[in-house]
C-alpha cells in the first residue's frame, strides 16, 4: 500500500486494513475472553479477521478490481502465488 501510495499516513492503512479483513468464514469456538466472545469483531482469538490484501490495496479511490484479474494458486509445497493481470 505505500508502494503505491507513501502519502498514508499510519492511520490511513490501519484504516484500510481493518475495515477490508475477512470475518465471514471464520468459525466461532464458542470461546469468550476478557468477556469478548469469537463471534464478535475484533476479538481476542481473531483480532480484527483475517487481513485481504488486494482488497485493502484497492480501498483507494483511484484504484478498482474492473480492470484486474487475479488469479490464487495452491501449490503442494504449502506456498501460493497470486498472479496479477491488466
Amino acid at each position: 500500500m505505500l508502494s503505491a501510495n507513501p502519502a498514508l499516513t499510519y492511520e490511513q492503512v490501519r484504516t484500510k486494513l481493518i475495515t477490508t479483513t475477512d470475518t465471514a468464514d471464520l468459525v466461532s469456538t464458542g470461546k469468550v475472553c476478557g468477556k469478548i466472545p469469537d463471534s464478535v469483531f475484533p476479538n481476542n482469538q481473531f483480532g480484527y479477521g483475517r487481513v485481504n490484501a488486494p482488497r485493502a490495496y484497492v480501498v483507494d479511490e483511484a484504484r478498482t478490481l474492473s480492470s484486474t484479474a487475479f488469479l490464487h494458486v495452491d501449490l503442494k509445497l504449502g506456498c501460493w502465488i497470486t498472479i496479477a493481470t491488466t
